[in-house]
């Protein structure tokens, strides 16, 4: 056991922040307390193109063929598209760690992900992320989070900001912040919908691809390029046990927004589950001591919020996977995953 043995007592002050955070929401209720001193401005008339593209895409992936699309990037634009024109019944959201899983490997856990499920994973996504995506899904019986070391702290990545419209629309939703100024993605979104005449062009079939070409699967999940993955097979980039650590790793705000969240989609009858990726084997044996603790302060915080919010969590930051169970030194080959009941708690 490499960690530090502060950690222990680092986790009890953790766990008494959580569930200090729990009594907050409690008595809050269904009070909405805002949190930002100006909002940001609604998409810019420029955004508009890539909104239609992004529908369009959307569009004919979900008609299309299970093999997808040739990926064309607008990876949140696509995203959000694909969760407002879906009406799935099951939906993945996180980063790019999780960006590769197909929903339906996750049936055993949920069953309505064999059908109906849908990645929304974005790189580097954030909490900011995580809000937005779960603002524009209803309906939905199951979504699951998948959860990094910089979960739990605003201001991981600014990409959010692409979607900004639905991000204020969402802390609106589940009551995080006032609703002043804020607008709705979806009435966007109808609009450009109803534009006809507008880009009838159609999108390469994923099967017709190259092998520089990476692809984004009828599901929304994404599938790397051959060339990619021949390129990162046992790379190993040491700048990326610094990617995304920050201190504090853990926000209480950020903690109490989540939890938010959480109770808002349970009371909206959806089942919810926090989703641990294993980290690289050489990241989770602590070879960053940064890192490792990071690692082991959110996944004792996830663990908590999910115990105390009642929902399950599953998997975990460590596990049995060695390097060659891996894309890259950052991707779990989602081949090697296996997920079950038994892995949840």
């Amino acid at each position: 056991m490499c960690i530090p043995v502060r950690i222990s007592s680092m986790m009890s002050l953790r766990s008494i922040v959580v569930f200090a955070t729990i009594i907050v929401v409690s008595l809050a209720g269904a009070l909405a307390p805002s949190y930002l001193s100006s909002h940001l401005p609604d998409p810019p008339a420029q955004n508009l193109d890539e909104y239609q593209l992004a529908r369009r895409y959307a569009g004919q992936l979900l008609s299309g063929g299970d093999d997808g699309l040739v990926a064309i990037g607008h990876e949140r634009a696509i995203k959000a598209a694909i969760a407002l024109v879906s009406r799935g019944d099951c939906f993945l959201i996180g980063s790019s760690r999780i960006m590769t899983i197909e929903p339906s490997s996750l049936s055993k856990i949920a069953t309505e992900c064999s059908a109906a499920g849908y990645n929304l994973g974005v790189s580097g996504g954030g909490l900011e992320d995580a809000i937005t995506f779960a603002g524009l899904i209803a309906g939905a019986k199951s979504v699951f989070f998948g959860i990094d070391h910089w979960t739990f702290r605003y201001g991981a990545d600014d990409r959010f900001m692409e979607l900004s419209s639905a991000y204020h629309a969402a802390r609106c939703r589940f009551r995080i912040s006032d609703c002043e100024g804020s607008k709705s993605l979806r009435r966007i979104w109808s609009s450009l919908q109803n534009a006809g005449g507008v880009g009838r062009e159609k999108f390469r079939p994923a099967s017709n691809r190259t092998e520089a070409q990476a692809s984004t699967r009828k599901d929304g999940s994404h599938d790397y390029s051959q060339q990619y993955r021949h390129a990162m097979q046992k790379h190993w980039d040491a700048a990326h046990l610094t990617y995304k650590l920050a201190a504090p790793g853990i926000s209480a705000r950020a903690v109490e927004d989540f939890m938010r969240m959480v109770r808002a989609l349970r009371q909206d009858g959806m089942n919810v589950y926090f989703l641990f990726v294993p980290y690289h084997p050489r990241a989770a044996a602590c070879e960053s001591i940064e890192l490792c603790l990071a690692l082991a302060e959110v996944e004792k915080t996830g663990k908590d919020i999910a115990a105390a919010s009642g929902v399950a969590w599953c998997g975990s930051f460590r596990s049995t996977l060695n390097e060659d169970d891996f894309i890259s030194d950052i991707f779990a080959d989602p081949e090697r995953l296996i997920f079950t009941k038994e892995s949840c708690n």
